[in-house]
């Protein structure tokens, strides 16, 4: 009976890290779209074109 807890155990351990990593990601993914929107804002204020738009 106690592989059984250890199992058990270990698959709940694993998944509890998949969780936190999957919150991690998508925490990292909202702040990186912030700053992609500034900087898309600091270019649009500049008023010049990107280069790929020419």
């Amino acid at each position: 009976m106690d592989s059984w807890v250890l199992l058990v155990a270990a698959y709940a351990l694993i998944w509890a890290f998949v969780f936190g990593y999957v919150i991690w990601l998508g925490r990292r993914q909202a702040e990186l779209r912030r700053e992609v929107e500034l900087l898309r804002k600091a270019v649009e204020g500049e008023g010049g074109r990107h280069r790929r738009d020419q």
